[in-house]
């Protein structure tokens, strides 16, 4: 995220496709329209990036990314609820939701969630009214388009969502759904409108430029579902995390970054009594009867109860083949659950402002045990990163003469590193590795793809054995220098770095210069292998 971050400035001001790369996984490079590459948030944040680096950059939009989406979930609430202190609650059950803070962790173009509140509120007043059509769809138009090119799965997620609360309208009140019919074609006219000059260059550069992708980025979409127990059973990320519940999170599938589903039950027992009551609070009980419905779409495809994988088949089996929605990870759908949970819990504080007696109190309490069962670890986890003094200000880099294509090592393992080295060096070299999805004859692949050079790096990082360096094996190393250009071959601090050097030291038959934490070869010839 750092890398896009420096890259978008850079292409910007040295007049290069903010869209396609080729500075990494040099020479073939990536189509970044394929790639999670927070495209207008980094344009957003460049002055920032430019003046203080990356990193700093990073953090910013971290914090920015947290508070502004929290906004735009309080002012979306407080319009559909009308009670400011339960838009304010409401606001922050879904900014600091286990669904924001797990892609916290380090998925940017999820946490950056200030789209889906807005495209809601849009929605929601076209529906309602509350807004003309001409001027809210011209508003959606705009959110949408910056969502387009800030995370494209939320915004296949939130048409989805928009989609299924028609829906819903249309089965529970068909009649109101006739109404609305004329002033829906209009809005969604005046969206695209403005949505379609703005995408029409993305996606164009998407699905017709180079090195586009086809096909199920995620072949396991399974491991990125949310267990059944995953409602109930908080993670690590919440400061209420009973170390009983320890071992049954252990079992889930996917990692930390994505165990999204965690509702509590006080939480569900507000959703249910929304439910209940529909009537009286209309916005409340669509709300809560669309966010349980992407809390079981989130379950994925096969239900899953304790780590073990079955073959019941769930709803989302009927929508993962859609087209726009067999690349979105059904766990992801949770931040819809979250949003509209806002707009339940809003409500009940704004029932229990207005009731009197044990009913008050109930909701209250229903409320209270919620917020305290959401609260998010006060032991947050953060990384640190160490960047080489070669690639810092006033550091050797400044000898690589500009342009030039480098090898680094980490190449294919942690390679997100040598990715942070050259974004804080001012995108001063080419890289011939990195961490993106690029074309393979499986249809997408991350990383540089298998070759002779690659392989061995791979297993060099890793610690494993190397292959014998045979006249045939070289040739088909000095082949891949050539193929890419390479002019310096740089390796930095990883795990097996003394493994790493030994190798490229026996291949380029020269040991390298230390250098501001890092060994580089300079002036690399594929000839020098033979």
């Amino acid at each position: 995220m750092m890398w896009f971050m420096r890259w978008v400035p850079f292409a910007l001001t040295h007049g290069h496709n903010p869209l396609v790369t080729t500075w990494v996984l040099y020479p073939n490079g990536s189509n970044l329209m394929w790639n999670t590459s927070i495209l207008f948030p980094s344009a957003v944040l460049s002055p920032v990036t430019l003046v203080a680096g990356p990193v700093f950059a990073y953090n910013t939009l971290h914090f920015l990314a947290f508070t502004l989406s929290g906004w735009s979930a309080y002012f979306a609430i407080r319009r559909i609820t009308g009670t400011w202190l339960g838009a304010v609650v409401g606001g922050a059950v879904y900014a600091f939701s286990p669904f924001m803070l797990a892609h916290g962790l380090g998925h940017a173009q999820l946490y950056i969630a200030i789209g889906p509140p807005l495209i809601l509120l849009l929605m929601y007043e076209i529906v309602c009214g509350t807004r003309s059509p001409r001027s809210a769809g011209l508003g959606l138009g705009l959110v949408a388009a910056a969502q387009l090119l800030t995370g494209e799965e939320l915004l296949a997620i939130s048409g989805l969502a928009g989609f299924l609360g028609l829906v819903i309208i249309a089965i529970l009140r068909p009649r109101q759904a006739m109404e609305l019919g004329p002033r829906l074609v209009a809005g969604i006219a005046w969206s695209l409108l403005v949505f379609l000059p703005l995408a029409v260059v993305p996606l164009a550069v998407q699905f017709r430029g180079p090195q586009r992708l086809s096909g199920i980025l995620h072949t396991n979409t399974g491991f990125f579902s949310n267990d059944l127990l995953s409602l109930v059973v908080p993670t690590i990320l919440q400061q209420v995390d009973p170390s009983a519940f320890r071992d049954i999170v252990g079992k889930f599938t996917g990692n930390t970054a994505e165990q999204t589903g965690y509702l509590g039950v006080p939480l569900l027992i507000l959703l249910a009594i929304a439910l209940v009551r529909p009537r009286r609070h209309a916005a409340a009980g669509w709300a809560a009867l669309l966010a349980l419905l992407f809390a079981g779409l989130s379950l994925g495809p096969h239900l899953q109860l304790g780590g073990r994988v079955s073959h019941k088949p769930l709803p989302w089996m009927l929508f993962q083949g859609l087209p726009l929605l067999g690349n979105t990870l059904s766990s992801r759908l949770m931040v819809i659950t979250y949003l509209l949970s806002g707009v339940v819990v809003a409500s009940g504080i704004g029932r229990a402002q207005t009731t009197r007696g044990p009913k008050r109190a109930i909701l209250a309490g229903l409320v209270g045990v919620s917020l305290l069962l959401l609260a998010p670890t006060f032991d947050y986890p953060t990384g640190r990163h160490t960047v080489p003094a070669f690639f810092g200000h006033g550091g050797d880099v400044a000898r690589i003469p500009e342009g030039d294509v480098v090898l680094v090592s980490p190449f294919v393992n942690e390679t997100w590193h040598s990715m942070l080295w050259q974004a804080v060096a001012g995108m001063r070299f080419k890289m011939s590795g990195g961490y993106l999805f690029i074309p393979s004859p499986r249809g997408a692949d991350l990383f540089a793809p298998p070759s002779p050079l690659s392989d061995a790096l791979s297993n060099a990082e890793a610690g494993r054995t190397v292959p014998v360096l045979d006249p045939g094996t070289r040739a088909g190393m000095g082949a891949d220098l050539q193929r890419w250009h390479i002019r310096e071959i740089i390796v930095g601090p990883i795990g097996h770095e003394a493994d790493a050097v030994r190798f490229v030291t026996q291949l380029m038959r020269r040991r390298p210069e230390l250098s501001g934490g890092i060994y580089i070869w300079r002036n690399v010839s594929a000839s020098e292998v033979h």
